[in-house]
């Protein structure tokens, strides 16, 4: 079967995270609408009760006032309007009247504040603003009639577009003819807090329905992590892969030309050469044997069999010894390495194998990568609670970048392609160093080499 690529992967897993939020914004935006209507329907019924009950209660609409002024506004106005000749007056006349009538419905109408009681006992919001929204006005004269205003004229469809942007609840119409007028009007009420009574109502769903996106975003940052992790990974082992074959095919190669090149020394025997040879084919064994030993090693630290077998040992000693070996493995080298411990008395339970190992494999990496030709500095002492280990080069330094990866397993650093390795040693240093109880660091800088620091706690045992 065909693998799917993860960039298609990827790009399917987010097309159908970004499905899961519209549908999720769908639900939540239809559900709003839902619980509007819901409002609109409870508070519209709740309002008309009110006004039927003033009505019986009181026997008044509430705008008895109201009417009074709008007959004496329309009484004084007829008259002028008998006598206007010109539009421009009978502009004027008409902005006049529909802004009176406007101004005498807003503030001597009596229905808000039955309403506001009303609401106030049935335990409702009752903050609210009145709005009226004026469809048509005439003025009544003995022989003639005056239309002042409609609603399909002048500033009445910005009136009607401001109520319905709030998303007021049209409470009543009320269509009134009195000896001097004739006037129609709709009543609104505005919730002030309706948006807020409704997402307060939908908190539950609003809860769930974001549940829901953010645990499907975590699986799905945790499932592309997982996948571009395995991506990594299976890059690494290829290269491991590459690496191994090369590093095992140089000394299996070494071994076959020198082997065959002792085969035909028998016929004209040269101990020198023999001695050469054989001494060739014994160093390239063990490496052979080292790179199978890594190998090995490998499987026991996946399958976390390794475990150590700690004594008491003299750590500068120790330390000592393992930088005398060192120079004597690589005396064909030119390099300097200098060395300060300030361990002076200190014994530390350590495995003294593992421990070496982890030693040396900061020393060969000092020396692989340092300059040329490489300078070397190991510098020990003790702090507070706990004792260093500082291994310094002159080499090329490592970028901020690579510097969170140099310590994962086969990982080698982008410029070292050239250079033998599996990308193990930092790795082994790390696991052995932990297992310690202690932990390793690296400071470095482009152009200005890199320090390995081991830091290894000195428990009770320990302290002098």
């Amino acid at each position: 079967m065909k693998q799917v690529k993860p960039g298609i992967t990827i790009l399917i897993a987010s097309i159908a995270l970004l499905g899961l939020i519209s549908i999720q914004y769908y639900l939540v935006s239809d559900l709003y609408h839902l619980k509007r209507n819901k409002f609109d329907t409870e508070y519209g019924t709740v309002i008309g009760d009110g006004l039927e009950a003033l009505q019986l209660r009181y026997n008044t609409n509430g705008l008895d006032t109201v009417f009074y002024l709008m007959e004496i506004t329309a009484f004084e106005k007829i008259q002028d309007y008998e006598f206007a000749v010109d539009d421009s007056v009978i502009i004027g006349l008409n902005n006049f009247v529909a802004e009176s009538f406007l101004s005498q419905l807003e503030t001597f109408e009596r229905i808000s504040p039955f309403l506001l009681v009303y609401l106030e006992k049935l335990e409702l919001d009752t903050d609210f603003n009145a709005k009226f929204y004026i469809r048509e006005i005439s003025l009544l004269g003995q022989d003639s009639e005056y239309l002042v205003f409609t609603s399909k004229e002048m500033q009445g469809n910005e009136n009607e577009r401001n109520i319905e942007s709030t998303e007021a609840i049209h409470a009543n119409n009320f269509r009134i003819e009195g000896n001097y007028f004739r006037v129609e009007f709709d009543y609104y009420i505005d919730f002030t807090h309706k948006t807020r009574i409704i997402y307060r109502e939908m908190a539950g769903a609003f809860i769930l329905s974001l549940i829901s996106i953010l645990i499907a975003g975590f699986v799905f940052m945790i499932t592309i992590r997982n996948m571009l992790k395995q991506i990594r990974l299976s890059e690494m082992k290829t290269d491991f892969i590459n690496n191994m074959a090369h590093e095992l095919k140089t000394p299996l190669t070494t071994i076959s030309v020198a082997s065959s090149t002792l085969v035909s020394t028998d016929k004209n025997p040269d101990k020198e050469k023999i001695v050469s040879l054989s001494e060739m084919i014994r160093q390239q064994n063990m490496q052979l044997g080292k790179l199978i030993d890594q190998i090995l090693d490998i499987n026991l630290w996946e399958k976390d069999q390794i475990t150590l077998k700690v004594t008491e040992v003299e750590i500068k000693s120790l330390i000592k010894s393992r930088l005398e070996a060192f120079r004597l493995e690589h005396s064909d080298k030119i390099f300097t390495l200098k060395d300060h411990i300030n361990l002076d008395g200190i014994k530390m339970f350590v495995d003294e194998f593992q421990f070496t190992i982890a030693l040396h494999n900061l020393l060969s990496n000092a020396l692989k990568y340092g300059g040329d030709p490489a300078e070397i500095e190991l510098e020990s002492g003790k702090e507070t609670d706990h004792i260093f280990v500082k291994v310094k080069d002159n080499g090329r330094g490592i970028s901020y970048e690579e510097q969170s990866l140099v310590f994962s397993k086969f990982y080698r650093g982008k410029d070292v392609a050239n250079r033998k390795g599996l990308g193990l040693g930092l790795f082994y240093v790390r696991e052995i160093i932990e297992l310690h109880g202690g932990k390793v660091e690296v400071f470095s800088k482009l152009g200005q080499g890199s320090s390995f620091v081991i830091r290894l706690p000195l428990t009770n045992k320990n302290k002098l």
